[in-house]
């Protein structure tokens, strides 16, 4: 279990509202003083041995210098192996934290008047475990409401006064935990495994496994497990690599032998690759075709939880993969394209059966993966969007599409203008917010997709 350490402004009455660490003075002040002196005594002897009966000796000088020299590399080594300094750096920062946002209360000074003395402050905690990348910091709750309110309601000055980025809030009665990442995250990387194939590495290089059922890698420290948080909606404009994200959970999916559906009313790459790979009778472009490949989905997934029934390892709870049966994906790229050119006939038709897949979907392991550039209630109600447990938005969304994709939460989502660059939102793991994400890298220059998902077909 972490350990924290708790900072706050000086205790009752203090003279002083804000002060160095005594061991900032100590380790890095002191030598420093030391050869300042040395240095200044070494001056003063030089002028004064110019003088026709002075003579001095510049052993006590030079030695006061060396020693201060020598403190000095001894203390950045004691500061270096018990990670002072890091240490140092975060007081030093929830100090400036506090004083700034006037988290702190004064009283008059009983005997000096005009003058105020610190009566309390708010409190704020902290952990560092570089061993997970982890850094902790907590919020106390004091039950005084001018502290409470402040921390609660701008919790993210407190996130950006580190620069790190936020992994994980955690929200009890007695504080609020901030977990924030000692590195940016790390996205995955798509690339050939020299061995006439392709494989997905970490950033060390290490082989991430993309063939268990249920589980496909997002980056480093997220993983979507559709069996757990089924359906997905991917959200992003030109040009934020929603295509290639699209492409990459695609051959994903097709490793843990899923079979695909696709849906592409736009008539773009992914219709025309997908032909060549699946067979044109599993992908549908027009309003017609869309409905009747949801229909035909739809009745799969009722046939599948028929037949489950009649299994011998039957058991209530058990879902498609404890019985065998591999997972139907419908990939629906670019919802808002089919319903603005279907007949309002056919477009209630095309919602009515998204709504059946989004709600039964996941124990007959039919899942749909939607996509769109602007998503909005009229093209994906909100009983839709609440089903889907993977929410994905790419580039820098309106504020009516970040509600649309996440929902609502307490803070402002940053921009985003790196390609695959963006936020995250996984249901079901305790998270407060989106988080910051950037999809798995794929050089599209030497990446063949179609060669790679044959080949995947072909094993």
């Amino acid at each position: 279990m972490s350990k924290f350490k708790n900072v706050s402004l000086q205790s009752r009455f203090s003279r002083v509202r804000r002060r160095t660490p005594f061991m900032e003075r100590l380790l890095i002040d002191m030598p420093v003083m030391l050869i300042v002196i040395g240095f200044g005594l070494t001056v003063m002897t030089f002028i004064l041995n110019r003088f026709d009966n002075i003579n001095l000796s510049y052993g006590l000088q030079l030695f006061v210098m060396a020693f201060g020299a020598g403190l000095l590399l001894l203390f950045r080594l004691i500061i270096k192996g018990t990670r002072l300094e890091q240490k140092l750096w975060i007081e030093n920062k929830i100090i400036n934290f506090l004083t700034l946002n006037n988290l702190y209360d004064e009283v008059a000074h009983p005997t000096k008047q005009g003058k105020k003395l610190l009566e309390s402050s708010a409190s704020i905690s902290y952990s560092l475990n570089e061993d997970d990348g982890v850094f902790k910091v907590r919020t106390l709750k004091s039950g005084k409401a001018q502290y409470d309110r402040f921390m609660n309601d701008s919790s993210d000055l407190l996130v950006s006064t580190f620069g790190m980025d936020l992994w994980h809030i955690i929200d009890t009665n007695n504080y609020r935990e901030f977990h924030l990442l000692l590195e940016n995250m790390p996205r995955l990387i798509l690339t050939s495994n020299n061995n006439d194939s392709y494989s997905v590495f970490d950033r060390d290089m290490n082989l991430i496994t993309t063939s268990s059922v249920g589980q496909v890698p997002l980056a480093e420290r997220i993983t979507w497990n559709y069996r757990d948080n089924p359906h997905a909606l991917i959200a992003g404009g030109t040009g934020t690599g929603k295509t290639i994200f699209i492409f990459y959970l695609i051959r994903c999916l097709l490793e843990q032998r899923s079979d695909l559906f696709i849906i592409d009313p736009k008539r773009s790459d992914l219709g025309a690759t997908m032909k060549d790979l699946i067979g044109s009778d599993r992908v549908a472009e027009t309003s017609g075709q869309i409905a009747g490949l949801l229909r035909q989905a739809n009745d799969l997934m009722n046939e599948r939880y028929e037949s489950f029934i009649t299994y011998d390892n039957y058991r209530e709870g058990n879902d498609f993969a404890d019985y065998g049966v591999p997972p139907l994906f419908i990939v629906f790229d670019e919802v808002a394209a089919a319903m603005s050119e279907a007949s309002k006939d056919i477009a209630s038709e095309i919602d009515s059966y998204m709504k059946q897949i989004v709600m039964k979907g996941r124990q007959a392991g039919v899942f749909m993966i939607l996509t769109t550039q602007q998503p909005n209630a009229k093209t994906i109600s909100t009983d839709i969007r609440d089903q889907l447990g993977l929410r994905v938005g790419l580039g820098t969304l309106s504020n009516e599409a970040e509600r649309m994709v996440f929902g609502s939460f307490d803070s402002d989502l940053t921009s985003s203008v790196e390609k695959g660059g963006g936020h995250v939102f996984l249901d079901g793991q305790g998270w407060l917010e989106p988080r910051k994400f950037t999809t798995p890298y794929v050089n599209m220059l030497e990446y063949d997709f179609k060669d790679d998902v044959r080949k995947i077909l072909n094993r």
